[in-house]
């Protein structure tokens, strides 16, 4: 399984702080992270950038 750690924008700092609807949006926004982790799935993470094929 392929796929985003968050679906959304890299939130402020302290935005998870800003209140109940802030911190159910981070919620949301990890939905599938938080699933394959509650499924034991393995995961890695990475940065990926495009490469110059020069």
């Amino acid at each position: 399984m392929i796929g985003p750690v968050i679906t959304e924008r890299m939130p402020l700092i302290g935005y998870d702080l800003s209140g109940p609807d802030a911190v159910t949006a981070q919620w949301r926004s990890h939905r599938l992270l938080v699933t394959a982790n509650f499924l034991g799935l393995p995961a890695a993470c990475g940065s990926f950038t495009p490469v110059d094929p020069q």
